[in-house]
């Protein structure tokens, strides 16, 4: 079974930064709690040890760099909701 890539919320920031864009794990937080992002997988790290941070599919990742593009051209929340 070939397992898809997955990316923490570190990983998103930087991938946007690499991308040209300014983006915080706030950022992402805040657009989970909205709606805009799907909430991140957790992996658990075995009984009594927590879990390991979250990760995004690689289809979360381009919905994500998409909105910080299209966040350029909306001037409310509203607008990039829509």
């Amino acid at each position: 079974m070939v397992q898809e890539p997955g990316y923490t919320a570190e990983e998103l920031v930087r991938d946007a930064a690499e991308h040209g864009f300014q983006a915080t794990e706030r950022l992402i937080t805040d657009w989970v709690t909205k709606g805009l992002l799907d909430r991140p997988a957790r992996r658990s790290l075995g009984r009594g040890q927590g879990s390991a941070p979250g990760i995004w599919p690689a289809s979360q990742r381009q919905l994500f760099l998409t909105l910080l593009n299209k966040r350029q051209e909306a001037t409310r929340l509203a607008t990039l909701c829509n």
